[in-house]
């Protein structure tokens, strides 16, 4: 089968889709994967080949996109996509699927669904959907984006999901906001992250805690907050944030532990590529996820990071009322806080004593056994052979 996957994240950096196209190729099916100009090589997959389109968007005056987002706001939901894709699906992606016809086409985000839905009909393929958000909360720290995106979402998303042979998504909480939101008949699969990378131990631990924040430094993510709140000094513990982001949010954290003259306890670095990555977090103890989960999509995300973590052997450090707070619950594979009873992690990892702690990376291991890369693939190509 000829599979079309367009993803417009950070091309090969990012795993999840090039995860995917390596699965349904390595079992024989012809995979062209569309994105962005990529900072990192692949090494030779057979079967696959990756196209790399620019980033630029069509223009329009100012004129335009008012009543673009006005039709998309009011208007039939077919005329909203049409709009929509001239604002944010790049100038050059219909030019390649012109080029590159496919069986099945796979959109790794909502606003792919347009053009995909209209280019599977014309060469008789089948739509199929990676929901990898909660598109709705995308960018729910920002009171604009919130005022008028969850409404267009809704049109783009729900006018095309229906027609998707093959609806995956990252969390059985946002499994089930799809379920409800759009009336499916079936739950969308739940496929977790995890990668085709073996599973390492973390090194033996120093006389001092080592935490590790690695991926996307913004504020969003709220390192700064768990900075600010969390006694370093009462916990002997140290922090790595390692990653790139926003520049001025970097600048003010770098700042803020200078004034906190936590310079050697909190240290910024660069992030390393991707192939290095498992191995560097093994030098830590635990992986940290600091942002509260006030928002379905804070709240049912899964990130990366969470799945390389545990592939490093790492228990989770992460803020409760979550659906990874309840996996580290149920597993046992790490603490869960709140900031407003900080101190009770405080006093919990003072009280951990080695035993204790090697008995989570024991349930670290466990789980990664259980619901890793081989279940994950498995489930992957048991959907997709129906298509075939």
């Amino acid at each position: 089968m000829k599979v079309i996957l367009v993803s417009l994240s950070n091309g090969i950096e990012d795993p999840r889709p090039l995860r995917l196209a390596k699965i349904l190729a390595n079992s024989g099916h012809t995979v062209k994967q569309i994105g962005y100009p990529s900072k990192e090589v692949s090494a030779e997959i057979p079967n696959w080949e990756y196209v790399e389109i620019s980033r630029q968007m069509a223009t329009t005056s100012r004129l335009n996109l008012y009543l673009g987002r006005l039709i998309m706001l009011f208007g039939p939901s077919k005329v909203a996509a049409k709009i929509w894709l001239k604002r944010i699906v790049p100038v050059e992606l219909r030019a390649k699927l012109e080029i590159h016809t496919a069986e099945c086409y796979i959109a790794m985000d909502y606003a792919l669904l347009p053009m995909l839905s209209e280019f599977s009909d014309r060469n008789q393929g089948k739509l199929c959907y990676e929901a990898r958000e909660y598109y709705q909360g995308q960018n729910n720290s920002s009171v604009l984006w919130m005022r008028f995106m969850p409404r267009i979402v809704r049109k783009i998303e729900g006018t095309f999901i229906k027609k998707c042979f093959i609806i995956t998504t990252v969390s059985k909480g946002i499994s089930e906001l799809l379920f409800q939101d759009y009336g499916l008949i079936k739950l969308p699969e739940v496929i977790y992250g995890f990668q085709d990378e073996e599973f390492q131990t973390s090194t033996i631990r120093s006389s001092s805690w080592r935490f590790l924040f690695h991926g996307n430094i913004s504020r969003d993510r709220e390192v700064d907050r768990f900075v600010k709140y969390f006694d370093f000094m009462k916990t002997n513990s140290t922090l790595t944030i390692r990653g790139d982001g926003e520049i001025r949010y970097i600048d003010a954290l770098q700042r803020f532990i200078s004034k906190k003259n936590y310079r050697k306890i909190v240290r910024v670095k660069k992030s390393v590529p991707r192939s290095e990555l498992i191995e560097v977090s093994t030098n830590y103890d635990f992986g940290l996820i600091p942002w509260r989960n006030s928002h379905p999509q804070k709240r049912y995300s899964m990130p990366n990071k969470f799945f390389e973590y545990l592939t490093a052997g790492l228990p989770i450090i992460c803020t409760d009322q979550s659906e990874i707070s309840d996996l580290v619950k149920k597993h046992e594979i790490g603490l869960v806080f709140t900031y407003e009873k900080i101190d009770l992690l405080v006093s919990e990892l003072r009280d951990l004593n080695n035993s204790e702690y090697e008995l989570m990376k024991v349930n670290v291991s466990n789980f990664v056994k259980t619901f890793g890369f081989e279940r994950q693939s498995n489930k992957i190509l048991e959907l997709y052979s129906n298509l075939s």
